[in-house]
């Protein structure tokens, strides 16, 4: 009789023990459903290195912010959206030791940055902008303190458009620079 409870309760050990990894892994799920509508609004994509986390912000179905995160540190690598939701993903995040560096915008679809927003500690501090304006080709450097313009220089330059995005763009960190678990404990 003492062999049957004992075998019993190894057995209700195990079925416990079986069941609290079944219940945990359905507890974290690989997306949400916030309208109900019966589409994925936030879900992953898993790889041995990163995973990828897409958005459906404004809810019709189809990814309009995606962000890829190291699977080590969790810091966000690299990420795009589709800020007026036309289907083109024209805005670029960009991050630093895992905390966001730059946005980058194009915003006239050239396939050239022409916005470009600075950060520092996950606040903003510089915005350069493009534009040829009535022939004349210009950048405006906007400054803020605490997410507010207090300055801005506005200068004529010779630079084409994908000059400017050339050079705004060689000063983002690339995520291969980002330091990892092992070298940041």
């Amino acid at each position: 009789m003492d062999s049957y409870l004992i075998n019993m309760k190894v057995i209700q050990i195990l079925l416990f023990f079986t069941l609290s990894i079944s219940v945990l892994a359905d507890e974290i799920p690989r997306y949400w459903d916030f309208n109900a509508d019966g589409k994925e609004d936030i879900w992953y994509e898993y790889s041995e290195l990163s995973y990828l986390l897409n958005l459906d912000r404004n809810y019709d179905g189809v990814v309009d912010l995606h962000t890829q995160y190291d699977s080590h540190t969790d810091w966000p690598l690299s990420g795009a959206s589709d800020d007026d939701f036309d289907g083109s993903f024209e805005t670029r995040h960009a991050y630093k030791n895992g905390t966001i560096y730059a946005y980058l915008v194009d915003s006239n679809q050239d396939q050239c940055y022409d916005i470009v927003h600075y950060y520092h500690h996950e606040v903003i501090f510089k915005s350069k902008r493009y534009e040829n304006s009535k022939g004349k080709k210009i950048i405006t450097v906007v400054n803020y303190k605490l997410d507010f313009p207090v300055s801005s220089d506005i200068k004529e330059t010779s630079l084409t458009p994908c000059e400017f995005h050339k050079s705004e763009v060689s000063k983002i960190p690339s995520s291969q620079d980002m330091p990892t678990k092992e070298s940041n404990p």
